[in-house]
């Protein structure tokens, strides 16, 4: 799965999943857009993330306040540095056991919640 032209032409290059890893979990289109996180904050791939007003991406946290207690995309690649750009999911279904939270968030169904009202959503692997 590689990103789109202009994310490439941006310098985001594609990872490689460990044999067998299984990112993905339904057959929705996966969408990706470039994204840029608040100043002093970096993700790991496959984090998921909130945004703030600005449209930057912030630390996702379930128990927080908004905009931080909504989950819109999932990080596809680890920040260089904080406040860095990266490529973000903001589309598709992935398996919730691939993706990094925060933690508490430790079950599908509070998993789940996060996405509601999102592009994104989360499954288990049958």
């Amino acid at each position: 799965m590689g990103f789109p032209v202009d994310m490439q032409a941006s310098g985001f290059v594609r990872e490689e999943w460990p044999a067998g890893f299984d990112l993905l979990a339904g057959d929705a289109p996966v969408i990706t857009k470039p994204q840029q996180a608040a100043a002093g904050v970096s993700f790991a791939q496959l984090e998921v993330y909130a945004e703030n007003a600005a449209g930057l991406a912030i630390k996702y946290d379930a128990a927080g306040s908004a905009p931080a207690n909504k989950a819109v995309g999932i990080a596809a690649q680890a920040t260089a540095a904080a406040g860095g750009k990266f490529p973000g999911y903001v589309g598709g279904i992935f398996n919730h056991k691939a993706l990094v939270w925060p933690a508490g968030v430790t079950t599908l169904q509070a998993r789940m919640a996060a996405f509601t009202g999102s592009t994104l959503g989360v499954r288990e692997l049958i």
